[in-house]
């Protein structure tokens, strides 16, 4: 099967890189997933494949990758972008921009949204924009009347520039965005980019990295990027690296301009092969990510059934630790898919797109959120919380995130309360 110069000084995140989300909460109860919306209904979303952006006030906001009323050049509705707002009697969902509205817009969301401190969205599109079908960021903007408007920030396709943007987008500290393309650059396999704001007015793009299918660097980059504190860049590539199985990457500013890049890691399928999305990282600059394949259990057609891991810069070299290996038996979920997110205890929380209890497809589980707690002399602890019906909504995509009081929020690209195939669902679980 083919699986679909660090700097010296120790990595501190940046606060917008935050991931543990600070709104009021509800009281708690025994564990259990209730399903705060079913997409799917007439002109609604449907086909979550991105996680969720939270406001101070509770609000919820996301991308459905189809929906809403435009129609794209494959003959499918555009998607949408969407708001969930909770009340005493459920949640209300308001759709706030439907793609492909004209020529040059945007269409199919791959993921979700951030949100700046004036509460702004910013997000990415994988097709349509003024050069054809390679894609576009974009800003929402709440107007008077509960209105919000679309600008398009950038269209991708031009001369080297990168094509199909992937990954959640980051700020820096001057609110500039940084993202990834799957492919595209000067070379074909991905790139590393930012989205600038000029200082005259509106705003510019640079390419910061092109990837080569060299043999050494990775390509294909589908995850999100990292900062530290000096300004370097790091993610994942999805192939490519020393053994063609994913690798890590640090992309540095130069002293005189530009910026290089370096491979730091390479996966070889034991320790994990096929990572699909960038890391969650805490205070003393470790990162923790996730890979869809690989690992110490057999099973996934002998490849491996996916990893969460820790990457840590040690002696003067990064070290990679497996904390939990996934197996496709018993109660536990596989297949990895989505980055992690981290609370303030030391807690990893995820999602796999299979496994669980639940039957949905195939034979082959509903998928789970799980939670992996670190214990004494460096072990964790793996609690499952199964997706078991189409009801519940299957297949978790995208992250997750997280209230005050430990409430976990996220998508599933299927299932739901109508017809339980392709719509999907937002959930919430409470622990």
């Amino acid at each position: 099967m083919s699986y679909r110069k660090h700097s010296t000084q120790r990595i501190m995140l940046l606060a917008t890189l935050t991931l543990i989300v600070a709104w009021p909460s509800r009281p708690a109860s025994a564990q259990t997933e209730t399903v705060l919306h079913s997409f799917g209904n007439g002109t609604d979303g449907y086909f979550l494949t991105g996680g969720l952006v939270a406001d101070s006030h509770g609000n919820l906001y996301g991308t459905t990758q189809y929906g809403g009323t435009g129609t794209c050049s494959i003959g499918e509705e555009c998607g949408t972008a969407f708001e969930l707002s909770p009340s005493a009697i459920g949640w209300t969902e308001t759709i706030l921009h439907e793609f492909g509205s004209n020529a040059t817009d945007g269409w199919r969301p791959y993921v979700g949204l951030v949100m700046d401190k004036s509460g702004n969205l910013y997000g990415t599109t994988g097709d349509g924009g003024a050069y054809g079908d390679f894609g576009t960021v974009f800003e929402l903007s709440p107007g008077p009347g509960g209105k919000w408007k679309e600008k398009i920030l950038h269209s991708f396709g031009k001369g080297n520039d990168g094509v199909q943007p992937d990954g959640t987008l980051i700020f820096d500290s001057a609110g500039n965005l940084y993202g990834t393309t799957q492919v595209g650059g000067a070379n074909g396999w991905g790139t590393v980019f930012e989205v600038f704001q000029k200082p005259g007015g509106g705003w510019g793009e640079s390419v910061l990295h092109s990837f080569a299918n060299d043999g050494k660097d990775g390509y294909y980059p589908l995850g999100s990027v990292v900062f530290d504190s000096a300004g370097n860049i790091y993610g994942t590539t999805w192939e490519g690296g020393a053994h063609g199985l994913g690798s890590v990457y640090e992309v540095a500013p130069k002293a005189g301009g530009g910026w290089k890049e370096q491979v730091i890691f390479s996966f070889n399928g034991k320790d994990g092969a096929v990572p699909e999305n960038g890391f969650a990282a805490d205070a003393s600059g470790n990162f923790y990510g996730t890979t869809l394949y690989g690992g110490n259990n057999s099973g996934c057609g002998g490849d491996g059934c996916g990893t969460v891991y820790e990457l840590a810069y040690t002696g003067g070299h990064w070290v990679q630790t497996i904390l939990h290996s996934f197996a496709a038996n018993g109660t536990d979920g596989f297949e990895p898919e989505a980055g992690l997110t981290l609370d303030s205890a030391g807690n990893l929380y995820g999602t796999t797109i299979f496994g669980g209890t639940g039957n949905c497809d195939r034979g082959q589980g509903c998928g789970t959120v799980y939670k992996l707690s670190p214990g004494t002399g460096g072990t964790w602890t793996e609690t499952v919380y199964p997706f078991v019906t189409f009801a519940d909504g299957y297949y978790p995509e995208a992250g997750v995130i997280l209230d005050s009081a430990g409430n976990i929020y996220g998508t599933t690209v299927h299932g739901g309360a109508y017809n339980g195939d392709i719509d999907g669902t937002v959930f919430e679980i409470t622990p």
